[in-house]
């Protein structure tokens, strides 16, 4: 009752005219748990089946702090779906960690929205960097084409790939992009730089069951 004393009639008005509703979805009308829905390359989605998906899930697992747990994946709802659906695919996460070992890590934050792991394998060691494409696509100077071939970015290519993060956004898709550098000579801190982009990782959080009667009533 003291709430209402309060309210300015014109307030009240105003709500009663309201014809959009504005929420908080993650963990409010969705899950909170993400999935992988499809693997995007430079040029398109890429099959299951094809190595440049299995390559790009495997640096999705490898960057990545979420671990498997008697089964559970625990971690971030984001690392957990691609780690998640890099075992659903066959790849053998802990063969894959120990053959390609973490050296250093610099952590995701807002300002940069990246993440990069740098790795030793017995016969290199390279980085890995995951985050927004808005921000990634920019520190690539060569990307990956359909014929798994590693060719230089240009200006126009690097718009493209922007323009093709719009449209998979536009679908309701959270989207990620990944990247490599094989080599590391300049060391630690020049792993964000001159990278070789992978592809665009897509996910959805489903919507929770009773968020639809939950917005048909807001109606």
């Amino acid at each position: 009752m003291y709430f209402l004393n309060k309210v300015d009639i014109s307030d009240l008005e105003a709500l009663a005219k309201a014809d959009t509703g504005v929420f908080d979805k993650t963990g409010t009308l969705t899950q909170n748990r993400m999935n992988v829905t499809k693997i995007c390359s430079s040029e398109s989605e890429l099959s299951i089946s094809s190595k440049q998906y299995m390559d790009i899930l495997s640096m999705c697992a490898l960057c990545n702090n979420s671990t498997i747990q008697n089964g559970n994946v625990i971690g971030e709802p984001t690392e957990n779906a691609m780690l998640s659906a890099a075992a659903d695919s066959g790849i053998n996460i802990k063969s894959l960690t120990h053959t390609a070992k973490r050296i250093h890590e610099i952590p995701f934050d807002s300002s940069r929205k990246l993440m990069t792991t740098v790795h030793k394998s017995r016969n290199n060691t390279f980085c890995i960097t995951k985050g927004a494409p808005e921000m990634l696509i920019p520190l690539c100077t060569s990307y990956v084409n359909e014929s798994s071939k590693t060719v230089s970015m240009t200006s126009r290519k690097k718009q493209m790939l922007l323009k093709k993060n719009i449209e998979y956004a536009s679908l309701g898709l959270r989207v990620l992009s990944v990247a490599y550098k094989d080599d590391m000579s300049g060391g630690f801190h020049s792993a964000e730089s001159k990278l070789t982009f992978a592809g665009f990782i897509c996910m959805i959080d489903p919507p929770r069951k009773e968020a639809y009667e939950a917005v048909k009533e807001c109606r």
